[in-house]
């Protein structure tokens, strides 16, 4: 068993579609009919999805369908979704490759707009190539500095 969140759309789906090997899932995402509508695509390759609508960022929901699962099928083999993008691109960041964690804060944060940790790991990569930046190229600093103080204002008003 594989559970998935956001399995029904963006990253999370791309996870699901790559986790067809497992033969029994459970795709967590917030609207049911495109939850069923990735079951259908997936099932068509044989594989037993298990669609469950959920808000991963309510601990509590996220622990139920743990339960669920865990009750339904047995056990759970893995966990995948946006959240492990995030994490690689706070990885990349560390080893001094902003550009390589923007990129991933950018995949994260097409799968899931409504992410804390996606957008602000895009700001701290936006503001590591600003720190990086020779400041030769006039029109680069500006335009990072316009992002700059964009991603703060993203991140201020969704950690609201």
């Amino acid at each position: 068993m594989v559970l998935i969140t956001g399995g029904d759309v963006g990253i999370g789906l791309g996870f699901a579609r790559g986790s067809r090997g497992s033969r029994r899932r459970r795709d967590l995402g917030r609207r049911q009919d495109r939850n069923e509508e990735a079951a259908r695509e997936l099932e068509a390759f044989g594989v037993r999805v298990l669609p469950q609508t959920v808000d991963v960022s309510d601990e509590a929901q996220v622990a139920s369908a743990m339960a669920a699962a865990v009750e339904k099928i047995g056990w759970v083999d893995g966990v995948g979704g946006p959240g492990p993008v995030v994490e690689r691109g706070r990885r990349r960041l560390d080893e001094s490759k902003p550009l390589e964690a923007m990129h991933l804060a950018e995949a994260a944060l097409a799968a899931e707009p409504s992410s804390l940790d996606a957008p602000r790991l895009k700001l701290d990569a936006t503001v590591a190539l600003l720190a990086g930046s020779t400041r030769e190229n006039f029109s680069e600093v500006r335009w990072l500095e316009s992002e700059v103080r964009r991603l703060r204002a993203a991140v201020e008003e969704l950690a609201r």
